[in-house]
């Protein structure tokens, strides 16, 4: 049920395989677009279109799927995450300052309760350049190899808080209202906490990523990107008591 390009041929066709040509049209390349005719639209598709996976349990798939899959997000994948950052981020893009933060007791903490979550399925990248607007098809998913028991709001957070992107917080409330009206997710603290630590925990992920990227991998285009999620990082940790130790990079 989750809309993503055909793939042809394959075993028959002598280890020959094709697949469809969904152009060039992107989430991200209808930044700047009105919000409420086009971009509100979108980004309800975009939500519409990743809802079965958000609705699969791990145990609704059969043991030969579940294998298949990524690792799942345990305190393992979430520590790793947290390393990445601290690798890169911290240890290269700020030369190392703020690294004593590593051990802190509160990031320790948001992975064991992250971890205790139950899980559904998540794409793992879902942000704008992964998600095609094809005429006639609507929305369609790519790059989702990384596809792994995890929680929705990990999604959602990548969605949302895309640099790329930019969106303001009343854009971000609306999509959330709806996504949770999708994945009949009560409001309430636990939830609004929920994508908190979420949010924190893609955020790192996503500097590292972006240190890392400009870096050691020569492509300092994505250097432009760690300003806008170093702030969103600040603004949820003065938000969120377990990321709170975070505030310290700032004043570093």
């Amino acid at each position: 049920g989750v809309p993503g390009a055909e793939i042809h041929g394959g075993e028959q066709t002598d280890q020959l395989l094709w697949m469809d040509d969904l152009g060039n049209g992107t989430l991200l390349s209808q930044k700047g677009e009105n919000w409420e005719e086009i971009l509100e639209h979108a980004y309800r598709k975009t939500l519409e279109a990743v809802a079965p996976l958000h609705h699969t349990r791990p145990e609704d798939l059969e043991p030969g799927e579940r294998a298949a899959l990524e690792p799942p997000f345990d305190e393992a994948l979430y520590q790793w995450e947290q390393d990445y950052f601290f690798d890169h981020f911290v240890g290269q893009h700020r030369n190392g300052s703020g690294a004593h933060l590593r051990d802190d007791s509160g990031l320790r903490e948001m992975i064991e309760v992250l971890a205790a979550e139950p899980r559904r399925l998540v794409h793992r990248d879902f942000q704008s350049q992964n998600i095609m607007v094809v005429p006639d098809r609507g929305v369609v998913l790519i790059d989702y190899q990384g596809m792994r028991e995890g929680l929705p709001e990990y999604d959602l957070a990548s969605l949302l808080w895309d640099p790329y992107m930019g969106l303001d917080k009343n854009r971000r409330a609306e999509v959330v209202k709806f996504s949770r009206e999708l994945l009949g997710t009560t409001e309430d603290e636990g939830a609004d906490r929920r994508l908190r630590l979420c949010l924190g925990q893609r955020l790192m992920q996503a500097l590292g990523a972006y240190a890392n990227l400009s870096i050691n991998l020569g492509k300092p285009e994505f250097r432009q990107h760690i300003e806008p999620a170093f702030a969103s990082l600040l603004e949820v940790a003065r938000q969120e008591p377990l990321l709170k130790g975070l505030l310290e990079l700032r004043e570093e």
